[in-house]
Parts: structure tokens; C-alpha cells; sequence
């Protein structure tokens, strides 16, 4: 599933991924194991709660990742 943003602002328009790739881990404790995790271990966080994939993020502080604007829309 994809869902496509679009900011009132700054006029940029772009897609998010709903799946958890590898990429999901910057910024969390387990960034260490960006190059060693597997795909089972990688749905265990998931499942746990502790890695959200791009439009979980986004869902939870609905805002432009380029401009930081919250005037914006998506489907």
C-alpha cells in the first residue's frame, strides 16, 4: 500500500511506503543492525511495535517532509 502526500505550501507532492524495509531502523535503537538484520527478525520488531514503517510515521505527526507544514493532504 502506498499513500500519496501532497503540501498546500510548499507544493511537493510524494509517496510513502506502508511496508518495513531495512531503511526503517535510522533513527531507532537498532540501527546498528541495518546491514546484518534479517526479513524474519525485521517483522518481529515490527509485530512488537518497535519499528513503523514510512506511512505509520506519518499517520502519528501528519506533516510535509520537506517544509515541515501541517496544511497538508493525502489518499
Amino acid at each position: 500500500m502506498m499513500l500519496t502526500v501532497t503540501c498546500y505550501d510548499c507544493g511537493e507532492m510524494y509517496s510513502l511506503r506502508g511496508w518495513i524495509e531495512k531503511e526503517d531502523l535510522r533513527g531507532t535503537q537498532f540501527e546498528e543492525k541495518i546491514d546484518t538484520i534479517t526479513d524474519a527478525e525485521l517483522s518481529e520488531l515490527e509485530e512488537k511495535g518497535l519499528i513503523h514503517d514510512e506511512m505509520d510515521v506519518f499517520e502519528k505527526n501528519p506533516c510535509c517532509r520537506y517544509c515541515g507544514s501541517k496544511n497538508v493532504t493525502w489518499l
